[in-house]
């Protein structure tokens, strides 16, 4: 039997180890983001306080005392990690969430990938900062760069609302150390994460 537990946004805390530099893929066109995004993970994780997660078809599952309980939007940390992700370098004004016209292309080509091969794929935008700037800011200013991606999205593709989520973490999830202007160029990203 499946039970289905509903998480608040609010109860997220860090996704500890989620971007590992390694595992995150930046695509370029739309048909490497479907293939990224497209896919659908089987996999099992059990996290360090012994918690398992299965992920199957896309939809990620808790396991407690052996019964199902189907996640839905944004949930504990070590149960995204298993999840389909892509980054993008978008480029933002400086101090402000307008998305530079240099973006834009990339952010078409996501755009496309959403309409054309991962309609009914619901995707969280996260959006990061390198670690200038005092951590409140940061986290404000991750969370309004998100929600500019998502706005983006919806304005120009049509992509529908309930298809995307935003969520800000400001620096607390580097790629990167942030000891050199690149290094912080690269942190300062947004990812696109398939949640269902």
């Amino acid at each position: 039997m499946t039970k289905t537990l509903f998480y608040s946004l609010n109860i997220l805390f860090l996704f500890a180890c989620f971007a590992i530099a390694d595992n995150l893929k930046f695509p370029d066109t739309e048909a490497e983001i479907i293939e990224i995004l497209g896919k659908k993970i089987n996999k099992t994780i059990t996290t360090s306080n012994g918690i398992k997660y299965v992920s199957e078809e896309g939809r990620v599952y808790k396991i407690i005392n052996g019964k199902r309980y189907t996640l839905r939007g944004i949930q504990v940390v070590e149960a995204l990690a298993i999840l389909p992700k892509a980054g993008a370098l978008i480029n933002f004004s400086f101090d402000s969430a307008i998305i530079d016209s240099a973006s834009q292309p990339l952010l078409d080509e996501f755009g496309k990938a959403l309409k054309n091969g991962l309609q009914g794929a619901v995707i969280l935008i996260a959006g990061h900062t390198d670690s200038k700037g005092s951590n409140n800011y940061n986290q404000a200013l991750s969370e309004r760069r998100a929600e500019a991606v998502v706005e983006y999205l919806k304005a120009s593709h049509g992509i529908s609302q309930n298809k995307l989520l935003s969520r800000g973490f400001g620096e607390t999830q580097p790629i990167t150390v942030n000891d050199t202007e690149e290094n912080r160029f690269r942190n300062r990203r947004v990812e696109f994460v398939r949640i269902d």
